[in-house]
């Protein structure tokens, strides 16, 4: 997980990595409510709905080796 900080109506990009298509990328307001979620190859602008903090997880879908 990333943290960073934003003011409000700051537009951030958001660029995509096609060579992880099958991780996906989630962004978090500081209330926990997602303002997007899909898969990383995919870039992404988007305006900051107010000033605060933000989290941006990645999610790894590749199955789990069986041990």
């Amino acid at each position: 997980m990333f943290r960073f900080n934003a003011a409000a109506n700051q537009t951030i990009f958001f660029d995509g990595a096609p060579e992880y298509a099958n991780a996906n990328w989630r962004l978090l307001d500081l209330n926990g409510q997602t303002l997007f979620s899909e898969f990383i190859s995919t870039n992404r602008i988007l305006e900051m709905p107010y000033s605060g903090e933000y989290v941006l997880a990645l999610q790894n879908n590749l199955p789990s080796a069986e041990a």
